[in-house]
């Protein structure tokens, strides 16, 4: 019977440390708090605000870093902040940043992109840098082509939104992958960067959800 007590009691210990360590090879010790307790907001063209989501969790906050992912071109403002400001100078196709508590990775890469409610918005794929915008200097105005990799339904409506607020419907001609929007020059001429500049393509699907993908051109 005492050998029996020791059989469970030994088992026991050994639950126990199983779930001291974590789940999925983590460890609760190394990792007390992850990236799976932020979350982020996208506060315009390039710019992400990490959030915490799990407020008990705030006082590991001295133990933080964030590094950019590899070859994203972003730029983390504050790396020993909580909650930091992720910024992308120059664009990028990629955007990634990557939590760690003392100096391990804890949890997994965050990918940032803009908020979409359309379910299968990963679904649909385009070039995030496009073709060049065609400035037409007789009429100032600016042609944007955004070239689709997957068929977008005619039937729905498509925009290019701008940081300035400024909104633009697709003009004809389009077809199902080569969407065309023309813009007054000087509605948009402030937030162009040397010669290039950012915007979303936004589909808007009968059930009132949007698929929002970034962009970059340059202006010729």
């Amino acid at each position: 019977m005492k050998k029996l007590f020791l059989l469970f009691s030994l088992l026991f210990a050994l639950a126990g440390c199983a779930d001291e360590s974590g789940t999925n090879g983590g460890n609760t010790e190394t990792c007390p708090i992850t990236s799976a307790d932020f979350s982020y907001e996208r506060i315009a063209q390039n710019k992400y605000q990490i959030k915490l989501d799990n407020e008990s969790k705030r006082q590991y906050a001295r133990g933080v870093y964030w590094k950019e992912g590899r070859n994203t071109g972003g730029f983390v403002s504050n790396s020993y902040e909580l909650e930091p400001l992720i910024e992308y100078p120059k664009g990028g196709d990629k955007k990634e940043v990557i939590f760690y508590y003392n100096n391990n990775q804890c949890g997994e890469t965050i990918i940032l992109k803009p908020k979409s409610t359309y379910s299968k918005c990963d679904d649909i794929t385009l070039d995030y840098y496009q073709y060049d915008a065609t400035y037409n200097s007789a009429y100032q105005t600016v042609i944007f082509l955004v070239k689709f990799k997957s068929p977008v339904d005619l039937s729905l409506d498509t925009e290019l939104r701008f940081d300035n607020g400024v909104i633009q419907i697709r003009n004809a001609p389009s077809d199902e992958l080569y969407h065309q929007f023309t813009i007054p020059y000087n509605s948009i001429k402030d937030i162009i960067i040397g010669s290039e500049i950012y915007n979303d393509v936004i589909i808007k699907y009968p059930d009132n959800t949007e698929c929002v993908k970034e962009l970059n051109y340059v202006i010729r």
